[in-house]
């Protein structure tokens, strides 16, 4: 289990780094909940830019807009990151 203050962690750390930030975790489910609560129960509204992406062992925090902008260029659209 974490508590609602690490998790919040985990939301400032992922909104200093470029793209993302990986949590390891064995239970997907249960890391994303805590997260969104976390988010949620701050009231911090810088927060809302960033997204939760679920992976094999782990779930990612990242800026949604830069990983998408990264996603349509690798799809090749034809636009550089």
């Amino acid at each position: 289990m974490i508590s609602n203050e690490l998790a919040l962690a985990y939301w400032y750390r992922a909104a200093e780094v470029e793209i993302g930030y990986k949590i390891p975790t064995n239970d997907i489910n249960y890391l994303m909940q805590v997260l969104y609560t976390a988010r949620k129960t701050s009231g911090d509204e810088s927060l809302e830019r960033l997204s939760l992406i679920k992976a094999k062992d782990s779930v990612w925090i990242v800026d949604q807009e830069k990983f998408d902008a990264i996603r349509q260029a690798k799809e090749g659209d034809g636009e550089s990151v």
